[in-house]
């Protein structure tokens, strides 16, 4: 469930049970309401089958909110509230040590704005894609907001960023896993944090979904192209044909209504399902489900620099050599893949499994 406020504990005239002045307590308010709420998963015994998601946040909120959401953005293109606030919000969280952060696809608040128009359910739902939890909200005027059902269009470019979303759970869930370990990085990486000596500190409209995946999101309105900044390396385009970028340097990328320009360094493996399954909980009958997601996999691999990958489950990819001849293959189960310059290993896979390996 959303556990909405917490910021607003009053100070003015209130009288708090335990005597404390309620100044001193204002900021430590959020945490006490965070800390209630977990506890009341886990006295409902509900803590694996039940997320929160919270919207406020002190020191010490790290350790006890699950998944904290950039509050109520405005349904606009404005800077002060409206879709470029997504990301700043989510680098501030990440950097401070909130490793599952998230938004409202298409924003909430149209008290003093236009409802969502057809652009910026685009736009905002190609972030949610490669956000770490993907969400819609209805918003405070459902009836006009544009919506994922609202026609033709929006249902089919819906469809597509979530299933893109979904086929993107082998490498997520290992990265959730590797978030809450001892040193851990967040699903949402600041650009400053793996490439500390590039000009890349003041960047609020790009970050990293893990260190394989550079996101750059559209967050003006009637664009159709924006400037990528590249740290140092090679960077291709992910999933997409398109040229290599060396960086560090800036360079104006075309970003057509209905994709996000997304790149992979050098050195990076991006493991998908091969085809996306309808739900991620286990067990529910008729449909594709968690339990389908061992099946066969498409690995996106950029060229240029050893690498390495290590799915939850164990199965490994890693990347040895410096060529960067594109090439396909298939490959079934363990095994090595060769190329001009470059090997690729596979261990630890089912025998059953195949994997197309895409090499740029």
């Amino acid at each position: 469930w959303m556990a909405d406020f917490a910021e607003w504990m009053p100070v003015d005239d209130a009288v708090l049970a335990s005597g404390e002045d309620p100044a001193l307590v204002h900021n430590r308010y959020p945490v006490l309401w965070q800390q209630a709420n977990r506890e009341a998963l886990e006295e409902a015994g509900v803590q694996d089958d039940a997320i929160v998601f919270v919207r406020s946040g002190h020191l010490g909120s790290q350790a006890q909110a699950q998944v904290v959401w950039a509050g109520d953005q405005r349904t606009s293109f404005d800077d002060d509230d409206g879709l470029p606030t997504v990301l700043p919000i989510g680098i501030g969280l990440s950097a401070v040590g909130f490793p599952f952060v998230t938004h409202d696809v298409a924003g909430y608040q149209s008290t003093t704005n236009d409802p969502t128009d057809q652009e910026l359910f685009f736009r905002w739902a190609s972030l949610g894609a490669f956000s770490p939890v993907m969400r819609t909200h209805h918003g405070t005027h459902a009836q006009v907001n544009v919506q994922w059902f609202t026609n033709a269009e929006t249902v089919a470019h819906f469809k597509r960023q979530a299933e893109l979303h979904v086929r993107l759970f082998p490498y997520l869930r290992k990265l959730a896993d590797d978030a809450v370990a001892p040193g851990g990085l967040p699903l949402w990486v600041p650009l400053p944090l793996l490439y500390p000596d590039d000009d890349v500190w003041a960047i609020k409209d790009e970050v990293l979904l893990g260190p394989s995946l550079l996101v750059a999101p559209v967050v003006m309105r009637g664009a159709v192209s924006r400037e990528v900044t590249y740290p140092s390396g090679r960077w291709v385009p992910f999933l997409v044909e398109g040229a290599a970028v060396t960086g560090p340097v800036t360079v104006t990328v075309e970003a057509p209504l209905d994709a996000l320009p997304v790149f992979v360094p050098a050195g990076g493996i991006v493991p998908l399902l091969a085809t996306p399954v309808q739900t991620l909980v286990a067990g529910v009958d008729g449909v594709t489900d968690l339990d389908d997601t061992e099946g066969d996999r498409t690995v996106f691999v950029a060229l240029g620099a050893d690498g390495a990958f290590r799915e939850a489950s164990g199965a490994g990819y890693a990347l040895s050599g410096t060529g960067t001849t594109a090439l396909d293959a298939t490959i079934s189960g363990d095994g090595v893949v060769t190329g001009e310059g470059f090997t690729l290993t596979l261990t630890g896979h089912p025998a059953g499994r195949t994997t197309a390996l895409i090499f740029r």
